[in-house]
């Protein structure tokens, strides 16, 4: 099947409807747990005792059960710690 030029790939899922591919926003960007402790290098136990701490950032409710962090509050927060430790 030839296509033609302009024209957008199908996948086999949505047949006949082109795929669309969404930008990612980077404040829009969420980490879940595993995310942020690999981020930081740091255990699940260590980011709740961050949690509680005033200055870093609240997790977002996604469902009931599961949150997120906003990738951007997270890279604020490293930040403004490396600014302190110099």
């Amino acid at each position: 099947m030839d296509q033609d030029e302009g024209s957008q790939r199908t996948t086999g899922r949505a047949r006949g409807r082109p795929r669309v591919e969404l930008a990612r926003a980077p404040d829009l960007q969420l980490l879940r747990i595993e995310d942020v402790c690999r981020l930081l290098c740091i255990s699940k136990p260590t980011l709740w005792r961050l949690r509680r701490r005033s200055g870093f950032p609240s997790p977002t409710a996604v469902t009931e059960r599961v949150v997120a962090w906003r990738e951007s509050e997270i890279q604020t927060w490293i930040s403004t710690r490396r600014r302190h430790a110099d």
